[in-house]
């Protein structure tokens, strides 16, 4: 073997040992991490496991709260060739009744509450792809927020703006809108300005979880995962005091 070649070999060698050293520590990490945030679910009567999807690693936690059974989940996918990173979280009731008819309420930054979805008004061809391109674009953002199986449950091309609604950092959109207007007359819209207003609440920052309300129950939904079991807790106490109200 010429000395290139056993330099180029050596070199292999040690990219791969070094590979190898990189991946055991992140497992060990991983391991530890997850073990420690077993230990604190089982501290608040939670339980917590984690499960392979493919390439997506979930981590799960059930429990209950003021009666209210719930179950959480963070997703994270690494980034590869043309796929970008996923950090997903969400949370929601083990199901119980909700409003026949769903409503979303889009976590925005304050200032930003109205609606951009009616982004034309005559009856063009444009228009109408306008509309559709919006409609498959909030389809897809619902799907990503709450997860697949609770997506399939909303058809986002119903869904229409609730008018005369003024809850800072929130958008509202509803299939039914009377009925969404009596759910926020009924304490939606006070429950909601009061936790963005609350620095301590998931909805104090503008980075809020949307809400969503469908037949089972209440779910809650964002794009960053699940940090620490204090950022579950805040989902916990914030989606189990919507799901108390009267909401169905």
């Amino acid at each position: 073997m010429t000395y290139e070649a056993s330099v180029i070999v050596a070199a292999i060698v040690l990219v791969a040992a070094a590979v190898f050293l990189i991946a055991t520590y992140a497992a060990k990490k991983r391991a530890a991490q997850e073990e420690a945030l077993k230990q604190q679910a089982s501290t608040r009567g939670w339980t917590f496991e984690t499960e392979r999807r493919g390439r997506c690693r979930v981590r799960r936690w059930r429990g209950s709260q003021d009666g209210v059974a719930w179950m959480a989940e963070s997703s994270e996918r690494p980034g590869g060739h043309n796929r970008r990173p996923i950090r997903l979280a969400h949370w929601r009731t083990t199901p119980r009744r909700g409003p026949a008819a769903p409503i979303v309420c889009m976590g925005v930054p304050k200032g930003r509450e109205t609606p951009s979805l009616n982004v034309a008004q005559d009856d063009s061809m444009f228009a109408h792809l306008a509309t559709k391109i919006a409609g498959f674009a909030l389809d897809k953002a619902i799907d990503s927020y709450f997860g697949d199986g609770v997506g399939r449950d909303v058809d986002a091309a119903v869904l229409k703006p609730v008018p005369g609604t003024a809850i800072p950092g929130f958008i509202v959109m509803a299939a039914d809108i009377e009925a969404a207007s009596r759910v926020l007359f009924q304490g939606l819209t006070k429950a909601l300005t009061a936790g963005t207003a609350d620095p301590h609440s998931v909805f104090g920052t503008d980075n809020r979880p949307w809400v969503l309300l469908w037949k089972d129950g209440v779910s809650l939904g964002r794009t960053r995962a699940f940090d620490t079991t204090d950022d579950v807790e805040k989902f916990v106490r914030a989606g189990s005091a919507l799901a108390r109200l009267p909401i169905a």
